[in-house]
This record gives structure tokens, sequence and C-alpha cells, in this order.
């Protein structure tokens, strides 16, 4: 990684750049407290460099100073392992800019995405997998990969990982001794039981990919969609189920004319909620009748589709709505929604004229909460597998890690193979070649940890950082 030094002090605007209340810029290096004494008054008067939060003005550019909170987190104990800082200020892309350019000229430099995170790395604050989960963090938009980012920050990957590394490094030595005293007959280790620990080693390995899920795929939450006629209820649903105000409820059909998400918790499970364009006989105007045709392209996109029928409704008229559509009886689940507003023998004869037509079906009443919970647990049940959770100890792994672990277990797959080969020929002989596989697996396990990872490997992994991180 030569690109980074610690030589100079960095900084960058930790927060998105736009209107917002507040905005923060941070700093971290040899000359943060240089620099934060140069621009920053405390109210208090005390210009002592200590771990704390102190208001007072910030002096930004000639006769400019604006009001700032300033904290300060000495080195080592920082998240960098440098002395850092950060200047909080009112959310003003224009001011954000401005401090910028005060601080380049007081010889600070911009600094480069995933820079702070990476001089962590560097000081020993984090490893290279707790730095990968870091943005993983960041970057999360559901709580699978959220669950999944804190037990690899937990550095329990690492920590088993660096057990493997170690056992597999005493082993290396083991082996390369036989060849060093083979003239002295001098066995530091039998063939037999380098094969058993080789053996070993793979079948951590082996374990651990088998029983982790891809990083990659938690981005993708099975997509449920809501579909029926206008004003049944399907933007009251949305909101219910997903307890969030994503959708505008109307008494007036047609009212939901984009496609609307949320996320849907239950259990511990996620999915993605859509709400789709009420279905109308004919369209009042061009806009509705465009969103009812976007609903139909996107239905094939569909997990499962949730066809939402009011009970005050005309059974025979909604079917009639839905039938172009030729939706999978096989991926649906009829929900008759608004029971409250009708008596149990007009929401019986709804049942029976959707009889045969649906699979499963639902009552529903959101004013009530009534059958809301059942309705969840049945698309939760039939989504199964495909919901998306982390089980307890286990690994979300990024395609760099599933690669470094399983060019490590091939390696010593092969090994253990050539090693068995070895002693069914009665061989004492060939610790070469089982020493070279070995290292090959060494470097693998060597490249996840960060240990004699490429500066190629880690521009690309902390470029995928946002700067300021």
């Amino acid at each position: 990684m030569t690109r980074w030094t610690l030589e100079s002090t960095i900084f960058a605007a930790a927060t998105v750049l736009q209107p917002a209340l507040r905005a923060i810029v941070r700093i971290s290096g040899c000359r943060t407290r240089d620099a934060v004494a140069r621009l920053f008054v405390p109210d208090d008067g005390d210009g002592g460099f200590r771990r704390s939060v102190r208001p007072g003005v910030l002096k930004v550019e000639g006769d400019v100073a604006v009001r700032a909170w300033l904290w300060t987190f000495p080195g080592p104990d920082s998240y960098t392992g440098e002395d850092m800082a950060e200047i909080h200020v009112p959310g003003s892309l224009a001011l954000v800019q401005l401090i910028e350019g005060r601080l380049m000229r007081e010889g600070l430099e911009p600094a480069e995405r995933g820079e702070f995170t990476a001089r962590a790395m560097l000081l020993g604050k984090l490893e290279l997998t707790q730095a990968e989960a870091i943005n993983a963090l960041v970057q999360a938009e559901n709580d699978a990969q959220i669950e999944a980012a804190l037990t690899l920050l937990a550095g329990r990957l690492h920590r088993s990982l660096e057990d493997a590394y170690e056992r597999l490094t005493n082993l290396v030595a083991d082996v390369e001794a036989n060849i060093d005293f083979s003239e002295e007959e001098i066995e530091q280790v039998s063939l037999p039981r380098a094969i058993e620990r080789i053996d070993g080693l793979a079948g951590e390995l082996d374990r651990l990919l088998a029983t982790a899920i891809d990083a990659e795929s938690l981005s993708s939450l099975p997509r449920v969609f809501l579909v029926g006629p206008a004003n049944a209820g399907k933007s009251s649903l949305l909101n219910a189920l997903t307890g969030v105000d994503r959708a505008i409820c109307s008494a007036i059909p047609g009212t939901t004319r984009d496609m609307l998400t949320a996320v849907w918790r239950y259990e511990s499970r996620e999915v993605q909620l859509v709400d789709t364009a009420g279905l109308i006989a004919e369209a009042a105007d061009a806009v509705t009748a465009k969103a009812v045709a976007r609903t139909q392209r996107f239905l094939a996109t569909a997990d499962l589709h949730l066809l939402v029928f009011d009970a005050t409704d005309d059974a025979e008229r909604a079917l009639a709505l839905l039938e172009p559509l030729a939706i999978d009886r096989g991926r649906s689940v009829a929900v008759i929604n608004k029971i409250d507003l009708v008596s149990p023998q007009r929401i019986a004869g709804f049942e029976n004229r959707l009889a045969g037509r649906y699979d499963r079906a639902a009552r529903t009443s959101v004013r009530s909460g009534e059958g809301l919970d059942r309705l969840a647990a049945l698309v939760f049940e039939w989504l199964g597998q495909s919901c998306l959770s982390v089980s307890a100890g286990q690994f979300a792994l990024n395609r760099r890690q599933r690669h470094a672990i399983g060019r490590a277990r091939d390696a010593l797959a092969a090994t253990c193979g050539e090693a068995r080969t070895l002693a069914a020929e009665g061989g004492g002989f060939g610790y070469e070649i089982i020493a070279a596989g070995l290292h090959e697996a060494l470097r693998g396990l060597s490249e996840l940890l960060g240990k004699d990872a490429t500066d190629n490997v880690l521009d690309n992994i902390f470029s995928q950082f946002c700067i300021g991180k």
C-alpha cells in the first residue's frame, strides 16, 4: 500500500455534501493539533488537546468565522491511531468548501477514499477483514447486512483464520525441518502426522466455506408485490406491515401511481414490499395508464404476489381486473382486506368466489390489525430460505474473502492428496512437494488476513469506501 503514508495530515468531509442540519470535517495526522489550534478558539479558552467536545469559534477565512463544535481524539486512542479531530458546523456546502480550502492552505492534504480506515489498519487498530466490515456496515441497506458486518467487525473471522494461519506456519516449519535435516535422518514430523494436520486444516476451511453465505446475496431482498384494484387498501397494507408511512392513503382510487417500496421485517427476516398502482377498468388519464402498464411489466420480477381484494367490492369485478395480468397462482396469496367493514357471511362468500383460483388466502383489516400477523407468517413461511438472515456463528463472506479461503483450502486438499500418495508408495521423501503446497495455502490465508496483500488488492478494497471514512 505504497500510496498511503503516515507522514501527511489528511482531512475530508465525513458527511454527505448537501444541505443539512450539521456537517462534519474530519482530520487525522501528526499536524492535527497545530491545525485546530490555529483555526479554532474554544469558548473556555483551553487550547489543550485531549479527548473532549468543546464549543467555540472556527476562523474560516479572513474575517469569516462561524460557531462550531470541536471534537478531539488524541492518538493512539483514536479511530486511526493518530491525533484526530472533527469540526462540526452548520451543514452548508459552501461553508464546508471554505473550511477545506483553509485546511489545504494550512498544509493538510485531502484524504483519498477509505484513507482514514487504511491508516487505522496500518497502525494496527484494525485488521483487513474488519476494515472491510466497516465499509459493509456503512453501505448496509437491511438488517441482514448490518448483522453480517457487525459479526466481521467483532473480529471472529480474523481470530479463527489467524489461528489456522499459525498452525499452518508451524506445520511448514516442521516439514521444512525434515528437509533441512534429511541427511541426519531426524524427522521433525512423520508423514502420517503431517497428513493428519493438513487434512484437519483443509477440513476446517472447507466447513467455513460450506456454512458461510455470500455477502453479495444479502443486498438482494426477495420482492413481494402488492397487486390489486385501485382503493383495495394496498397502500394501507404497506404502511401497516412495514411500520412506515411510506405510501399515501386515500379513498380516491388511483392515488398510488409510482411503485413504492419498503422493507418488511418479520422474526429477523426481511423482504422488500412493493406497492403498485391500482388496477382500474379504464385509466382516467395518461399518467395513470402508464403507471398501470409499468406495474404489468414489473410483476415478472416478483418472488411473490399479494393480490389484495376489497371485501366491500364485487369479487367478480376484481377478478376481471386481475385476469389480464396472468399472474402465477403458485406465487400468489389472495388477501381479502377491509374485513372490518363487512359481515362474516360476506367474507365467506368472497372466499368461495376465490376458491380454486388461488392456493393461499388470508383475511386482513388494517384498521383493527386482524389477520396481519397470520399474513406475515404465511408469506415468510412460503418464501422460506429466500428471506435474508444471518444465523448466529455464520459468516457472510465477500468475493475476495471466499477466493482467498478457497485458494488456501484447495492448496491444502491437493497437498494432502500428494502426501497420501507418498505414504502409499512408502517413501519418506517428497517433503519439498508438500512444503510448496503448504506455502501456497499460506499465501491464500496471508492475503486474506492482510499480511501479504498486494497494493492492488488493498487499493481495490479501500477504493470502495466513501471519502471521509
